[in-house]
């Protein structure tokens, strides 16, 4: 496999790991929450997002 193209994808998974996190997260305060607790999605996907950067700058500065 190309090079380029594994990190490429390695990137995308740690990126979408830490979406995934962003979401169970959120998904799991409106079931403890019984609702009351409302996060607009806007939000959840921008820490989604922030998320899956810190991930990648791990990824990429202390393990490899």
């Amino acid at each position: 496999m190309n090079e380029t193209l594994k990190k490429r994808l390695l990137s995308l998974v740690w990126r979408a790991g830490g979406m995934l996190v962003v979401f169970l997260l959120n998904g799991i305060l409106d079931i403890l929450s019984s609702g009351t607790i409302d996060i607009p999605s806007a939000y959840v996907v921008f820490a989604g997002l922030i998320i899956g950067e810190i991930t990648k700058y791990i990824n990429s500065t202390y393990l490899q």
